[in-house]
């Protein structure tokens, strides 16, 4: 055979382990994002929930509370998706107190928070909270100053005029801070945040998601009443 030949074989079978190359760099991540997409779907047992890694136990140092603290805020997404678990829930377990709190832990984050003290002094907090959440969430409402709040209510057909004189009095803000001193006191790092019965606490890095965050629930409130 002419000695072209074996040299034109030869380059083809470098471009082919050339080509198997590229195509096993192009694979790996391929796989490797599967896998991790795999890990992250598939979902825990109540088996699998393990004190100090997805929640974790408080220094108890006044009489313990029984019930569920939720700490949120109406802006975020996964508060939504939280509210939404633990409605459904709660419908299985009435006998369990659900105590929903705002969180401030930003200067922008103080407009809603009084917003839902107000209407919770106006005994319309749960009807504002699920408002808010399709407004904000569905709508694509904006919800971030005095005056699109103001918007808000009138849509909502309330008494803007009572709301407001209420939004801006002594009471709410000292009830705001009362809140957030509250909080300023615990290992609150972001929302959604959940206490259980003032002994343990989980948060969106521990409970990666609402499914989570149910089964602690399930375990602390049910199992360690």
């Amino acid at each position: 055979m002419p000695p072209f030949y074996f040299y034109h074989l030869l380059l083809e079978s470098k471009k082919m382990i050339i080509l198997r190359r590229l195509l096993i760099n192009l694979l790996i991540p391929l796989v490797l994002i599967v896998n991790q997409a795999v890990s992250y779907a598939a979902p825990l047992t109540s088996k699998q929930i393990i004190e100090g890694k997805h929640y974790q136990p408080l220094s108890v140092t006044k009489p313990i509370q029984s019930g569920i603290k939720f700490y949120f805020w109406p802006q975020s997404v996964s508060c939504y998706q939280l509210e939404l678990a633990i409605n459904d829930w709660h419908e299985n377990h009435p006998e369990i107190v659900i105590q929903r709190i705002p969180l401030v832990k930003r200067p922008h984050w103080r407009l809603l928070a009084k917003a839902w003290l107000v209407a919770k002094s106006m005994n319309i907090d749960a009807l504002l909270l699920e408002s808010l959440y399709q407004a904000i969430h569905f709508q694509q409402m904006s919800v971030k100053n005095v005056d699109e709040l103001e918007v808000f209510l009138e849509l909502m057909d309330i008494d803007t005029l009572d709301f407001m004189v209420r939004f801006q009095s002594h009471a709410i803000n000292v009830e705001l801070k009362t809140l957030q001193n509250d909080a300023k006191k615990l290992p609150i790092f972001g929302v959604p945040t959940i206490i259980i019965n003032d002994r343990w606490i989980s948060d969106a890095a521990m409970a990666t998601t609402s499914e989570q965050m149910i089964l602690i629930l399930d375990r602390l409130t049910v199992v360690n009443p």
